[in-house]
């Protein structure tokens, strides 16, 4: 029974489950070979630790009785039983799981999707943590974690949930949770990492473009992400030789930036705005000043000095993951100081939709679909963002004779570097005037 449930590895040096059953609940052929070889190693292991190290769980299969509607179909899994010392095994109909309980489908189309539907969402929860029965910690600890690709991903995402940003994270996660809803309409949650190639990583990439009409930058961003959950496989011994995801190439992508915003659209948005909607220019203000509109939304009373004009902002909530301090431009802190934040408690946050600090947060969107109808109304063009300001204000300073310090303090950028680069894409668009080169005048 031992050496039916584990097979050895000589290659990667590990213990590996067999390979699941199909839809019909047989086993995939296991080659005699990989049997024999691996035999003699796991008999040496299990007479120097009396015992293999036993599994958290196998994933789920179906039962299906042969397709037949009188008879009881199920999902079968396994998890590991403190008190047995071994795996058990479960078995479902659904119920805990689905609002229907597979048998009370009476087509064949339905029950076999209802099947499939329940056998997902076991391993999904057998894969995020769920587990049938309480076990120890220390217990836990000693069981080999299941060598599947599913569950090295959600491992994966619990790992960087502990240092990522939580933006960045929330990317990551979406990002996974669109993989893995590829990986289940193909059958391919219960691959093994090493097993997952550059050719599949490919047809994901392309099914993100034609089924769910990604942009290219879009596409990319999706290949990063993976690509780093990939290395950290590599990093805790999953077995990946080589990444799929850095073997397959990006495709070309046209990022238009934001435009800057001439002195003329300036006066006119800073017009409209002044008497038609205050509250979103002093939204703006806060962006001329330096900050992001997703660091803007996160701003509590608690982060602002209006005496001083000091704005903190923690590392968590920090692109660049760095905590950092900005100033409230003079120009701007009489009006900022007029919104009387003193009067609320410091944990309030400071832009919300109802226009004034209350105890939870607003999104970007909000603010970004409300500056999209002050945007049509004034006719302006379509790559004149909110964001824009923040830029506009840069190439002002530079401009202007500002040092390179003195605009990293307003950018945040890291380097001069980066920040030269930053302003070289924005200042080379802007020819310069010949006309002292010019013989004849239309």
């Amino acid at each position: 029974r031992w050496l039916e449930r584990r097979i050895h590895n000589p290659e990667v040096g590990s213990s590996i489950l067999l390979p699941a059953t199909d839809f019909t609940g047989s086993s995939d052929n296991v080659q005699l070979s990989e049997l024999s070889n691996g035999a003699e190693s796991l008999i040496k292991l299990g007479k120097a630790n009396n015992k293999p190290m036993e599994p958290l769980f196998e994933p789920a299969k179906i039962f299906v009785a042969n397709y037949d509607l009188s008879k009881s179909w199920y999902v079968q899994y396994k998890y590991y039983c403190p008190e047995l010392d071994k795996l058990k095994i479960y078995k479902t109909q659904g119920k805990g799981f689905i609002k229907v309980a597979v048998n009370n489908h009476n087509s064949l189309e339905s029950r076999v999707k209802a099947i499939e539907a329940l056998q997902d969402i076991v391993n999904e929860k057998l894969c995020t943590g769920w587990a049938p029965v309480s076990i120890d910690e220390n217990i836990l600890s000693t069981l080999e974690k299941p060598y599947i690709l599913l569950f090295a991903l959600y491992e994966t995402l619990r790992y960087k949930k502990a240092y990522m940003r939580a933006t960045s994270y929330s990317s990551l996660k979406y990002h996974i949770a669109v993989f893995v809803e590829w990986l289940k309409l193909n059958k391919m949650v219960n691959l093994k990492p090493n097993q997952f190639t550059a050719k599949m990583a490919l047809d994901f990439l392309t099914w993100l473009s034609i089924n769910k009409s990604v942009k290219n930058r879009t596409r990319n961003n999706y290949q990063t992400s993976l690509a780093s959950v990939f290395n950290y496989f590599d990093k805790v011994g999953y077995g990946i030789a080589k990444n799929p995801f850095e073997s397959v190439r990006k495709v070309p992508s046209n990022s238009e930036m934001h435009l800057l915003y001439n002195p003329s659209d300036y006066k006119r948005v800073s017009h409209y705005l002044k008497n038609h909607d205050p509250y979103m220019r002093l939204f703006i203000i806060f962006i001329c000043c330096g900050l992001r509109p997703a660091d803007i939304v996160q701003l509590q009373l608690r982060d602002i000095d209006d005496t001083e004009g000091i704005i903190h902002l923690w590392a968590s909530r920090e692109k660049t993951g760095t905590p950092k301090f900005k100033r409230i431009h003079k120009l701007y802190l009489a009006e900022v100081q007029a919104m009387n934040l003193y009067q609320y408690p410091g944990d309030y946050y400071l832009f919300t939709s109802d226009e004034k600090p209350r105890a939870y947060p607003t999104t970007r969107d909000y603010f970004t679909k409300r500056f999209q109808k002050i945007k049509k109304q004034l006719g302006l063009n379509r790559f004149q963002t909110m964001y824009s300001f923040r830029h506009t204000t840069a190439v002002d300073l530079a401009r202007n004779g500002a040092t390179l310090q003195e605009i990293m303090a307003v950018t945040g950028h890291k380097s001069l570097g980066a920040l030269q680069q930053y302003l070289n894409k924005y200042l080379a668009t802007l020819p310069d005037d010949f006309s002292h080169k010019l013989s004849n005048k239309m």
